[in-house]
């Protein structure tokens, strides 16, 4: 009998966890290196690309490039979620208005349109700069069947527009 109480009590007293714990953040880390996408339309091979053999391609043939989608967890609904693009672009005119849009969209509506807008970072025609921009989404966007759509845009098409080495992470912030 003393031997099923001590095994009982092992359980219980090793078994409850920390309810002081919080559990892990959300993170989630898109790696789109554009030689593992099939796109016929826009990715292209090219012996220029940033690395791989692939590039996303868009000209005034294809006004959109690449368009990725991610369905919002219902874990994550009323809450912050942090959206960050890390991408290598390059376009042939720095006047090109060429655009990373973050776009959120529930029930065909859209709730936010937001670019990167790369021409700070654009010092030279035809070679390739990283842009890197975040994105804090606010709690009252995060609502079930929400959608967030991360697209490539050549506005204007007056040059090509090509990105290589895309990456999109969702997360919680982390405030601590």
């Amino acid at each position: 009998m003393k031997k099923i109480l001590i095994v009982i009590s092992s359980l219980v007293f090793f078994g409850c966890g920390d309810d002081e714990k919080n559990a892990p953040l959300f993170k989630q880390i898109e790696n789109l290196n554009m030689d593992n996408i099939s796109n016929y339309n826009t990715i292209v091979e090219s012996s220029t690309a940033h690395s791989g053999k692939k590039i996303c391609h868009i000209d005034s043939g294809n006004r959109f490039g690449l368009i990725y989608t991610f369905l919002i967890p219902d874990s994550l609904v009323g809450k912050n979620l942090v959206v960050n693009i890390s991408a290598w672009i390059r376009t042939g005119n720095l006047n090109n208005n060429c655009d990373i849009i973050c776009s959120v969209s529930r029930n065909d509506s859209i709730l936010l349109w937001q670019g990167c807008n790369p021409k700070a970072i654009l010092k030279t025609p035809n070679e390739w700069s990283n842009l890197t921009q975040g994105f804090v989404l606010n709690p009252k966007l995060i609502k079930p069947n929400t959608t967030i759509y991360i697209l490539l845009d050549n506005v204007d098409a007056k040059s090509y527009f090509d990105i290589d080495d895309l990456v999109i992470t969702y997360s919680e912030p982390n405030y601590n």
